[in-house]
């Protein structure tokens, strides 16, 4: 008689096995293989923006291959059905839609990479792991750690983890007797070089490097949730612990003329200080084991109080009651999927696949042209300004410097701006024309993520002079925001933006800004261009002027800085569409 697979009854022959193996194969891997197949551009597309820049997750590709090893050393291989019902699969499977969907409406690449890691891990929650029975889905959760969290998020968070890494070495360099003087996130030693956090503190050896290597050992090693989070929380305290002692250590060994500032020992403390954080992560998981361990409830005479809280504790911290045995068997009773699940599965993963297709020609379009972006404007709606577009003197303003700044990587949002320094008696302001947007653009994010804190937000009203149909003077609406900020350091900021649209028409401004108009403005910004045209705005052209100083500014100066602002608005607005205006031919 043919052998069997040890959870097969005996009547079931190994040729049967096989053919269910091979249904199962079939019917339920090869959509997942299809669905996700479609979506690798936009994937490769996701990591290689990734790399470029943000380089706190340059280590994405190991967790893809941390995945891979993972489920490959638990799958069920001697399995008659390697995939069974699975609500959680299903609840997987249907939010890997809805972001293939966000994808493919809004050019988003995190949508698909979020939707390529639901796909994965509704597959594998199909299936059990050998040895615990249990739904394989957690050997996805390498992966997740390197999905962009929404709303800069990401940004916000590292930026705030630099700020305190900055106070940090800023107080062990004036224990170790080392005189400084801290600019923002930048140490500056008298007569040496200046020192960034930012660079310090990306790369390898970053937080979310850190983070990931806490999730690959608690799947590895199975922790419970409890020793999880608590394993999870160190990892940010050994990430903002390693990187304050790696930077307080580069401009200590520069006075002895020791360089770990650039090149390969530069790299070489990046990679000590990522070993050395993964060693803390060890002697941490070490110490919850020793300090949260569950209790053995074979020796001992605790009587039925003690046995009550015995397994309390053990279902605490070590998820499981070491009692129960007939856990596992329990678990043995998997349901094999219906031919309607089947179909179903076919359905989303044709749909997820046609809209991978769909948005292969963004990743195309985005791997051919120069910017290497994906684009959110059909066509090229810059317009080129020069410098003498704005006047050199206005009134006590004088242009003191002119430049162009374009943005070669990224999306294609913003990507130039125009910059006119002005001299004022009180004060430097640059007024600059950054262009395009396909909406309204809210300016001051784009100043925290920089590591400027909000201090006020303000909508002022103004009216712009214009001529209706008939020819006649009128005049429209057109409102601006007003915002200022400070850094740490005591340096404060004004800023004065508005913005107007391809027309030369204003476009209003929100009275605050929130998150929920965050959410919305970005829905509509997103949307592929024939879509956001048929409904919003084509393309948007931002004015502002920022004025930046130690000590703030009056209300003088600031109405001062609003009045100048507002006719140099009209001025380049009116210099726009005389530039959008299409050209006479010469007779």
């Amino acid at each position: 008689m043919a052998s069997t697979s040890p959870n097969a009854p005996p009547s079931v022959s190994r040729d049967t096995m096989s053919a269910n193996r091979s249904v199962n194969w079939k019917s339920i891997a090869l959509p997942y293989a299809i669905a996700i197949g479609a979506q690798l551009p936009m994937l490769l597309l996701y990591s290689r923006n990734l790399y470029l820049d943000k380089p706190h997750y340059q280590t994405f590709p190991f967790a893809i291959l941390a995945t891979v090893i993972i489920a490959w050393m638990r799958w069920p291989k001697e399995a008659k059905m390697p995939f069974h019902r699975s609500v959680t699969s299903d609840a997987l499977l249907v939010l890997g839609l809805m972001f293939a969907i966000a994808c493919v409406l809004f050019k988003f690449p995190s949508a698909a990479a979020g939707s390529v890691m639901l796909l994965i891990a509704s597959l594998l929650a199909r299936t059990v792991d050998k040895e615990t029975l249990k739904s394989l889905w957690p050997a996805s959760l390498p992966m997740f750690v390197f999905l962009t969290l929404p709303s800069g998020l990401d940004v916000a968070l590292i930026t705030k983890l630099q700020y305190y890494s900055a106070i940090c070495t800023s107080r062990l360099l004036d224990l170790a007797g080392l005189g400084h003087h801290m600019d923002g996130t930048v140490i500056q030693v008298p007569g040496r070089a200046s020192y960034g956090i930012e660079q310090a503190c990306s790369g390898v050896q970053s937080f979310f490097t850190l983070v990931f290597i806490a999730v690959v050992f608690i799947v590895a090693f199975r922790r419970p949730f409890f020793r999880s989070v608590v394993l999870l929380a160190s990892a940010v305290f050994w990430a903002l612990f390693m990187n304050t002692v790696r930077i307080f250590l580069i401009p200590v060994l520069d006075q002895a003329d020791i360089d770990v500032a650039h090149g390969f020992p530069h790299a070489m403390l990046g990679w000590g200080t990522l070993i050395v954080g993964a060693l803390m992560l060890l002697s941490t998981d070490q110490f919850l084991s020793f300090l949260f361990g569950p209790v053995d409830t074979e020796t001992g005479r605790s009587g039925p109080f003690g046995k009550f809280f015995t397994k309390f504790w053990n279902n605490l911290v070590a998820g499981k009651n070491l009692d129960d045995q007939t856990a596992p068997r329990k678990r043995r009773g998997r349901k094999p999927i219906t031919q309607a699940g089947r179909t179903a599965i076919w359905s989303i993963c044709g749909l997820l696949a046609l809209g991978g297709i769909w948005s292969s020609w963004d990743v195309f379009y985005a791997f051919t042209n120069e910017r290497h972006s994906v684009r959110f404007f059909d066509l090229d709606v810059t317009k080129p300004f020069e410098e003498t577009d704005l006047p050199a003197k206005l009134d006590d303003w004088s242009v003191v410097d002119y430049k162009i700044d374009s943005r070669e990587r990224g999306s294609d949002l913003g990507k130039r701006s125009d910059l006119w320094t002005y001299r004022a008696p009180n004060c430097t302001a640059q007024i600059s024309l950054d262009q395009p947007f396909p909406g309204w653009h809210e300016l001051t994010t784009c100043y925290k993520n920089s590591g400027w804190n909000l201090l006020s937000r303000q909508r002022k009203e103004s009216e712009l002079e214009v001529l209706d149909t008939n020819g006649q003077p009128g005049k429209v609406s057109w409102p601006y925001v007003v915002a200022e900020f400070n850094k740490p350091t005591g340096e404060h900021s004004f800023l004065v933006f508005s913005l107007f649209n391809t027309a030369g028409a204003p476009v209003n401004p929100p009275a605050s800004w929130n998150p929920l108009m965050y959410f919305i403005s970005g829905i509509k910004n997103r949307l592929s261009g024939r879509i956001r045209t048929q409904f919003f705005n084509r393309a948007t052209y931002q004015v502002q002027a920022f004025v930046a100083g130690y000590g703030g500014f009056d209300d003088s100066t600031k109405g001062q800085i609003e009045e100048r602002f507002l006719r140099l608005r009209e001025i380049t607005r009116s210099k726009f569409i005389e530039k959008s205006a299409p050209s006479t031919p010469v007779q």
